[in-house]
């Protein structure tokens, strides 16, 4: 009898977890800074290199957001908001 598996079998490569301990805070730090200068601008420079569409909406100030789920889910990467919100 020949079994059929909805998933190719390369998936199981993916199928490792890992900690957070794991992970190098470091690199995440300098990749979120990376991704904010492209965003909003360098700090301390007067060539203005930020995202266009950021510049274009031209919206100022600060917001906030709320985050809803309609049914239930598994969220990932919540440790990763304080690390987030403090660039």
């Amino acid at each position: 009898m020949t079994f059929v598996s909805a998933l190719p079998s390369c998936m199981d490569r993916f199928r490792n977890r890992i900690t957070w301990d794991e992970i190098d805070r470091d690199f995440i730090q300098s990749h979120l800074h990376l991704c904010h200068n492209e965003d909003l601008g360098r700090k301390g420079t007067d060539k203005h290199c930020g995202d266009l569409t950021t510049e274009s909406c031209r919206i100022s100030g600060h917001g906030e957001a709320r985050i809803v789920a309609r049914e239930k889910m598994i969220v990932c990467g919540t440790s990763l908001i304080p690390i987030i919100a403090s660039e």
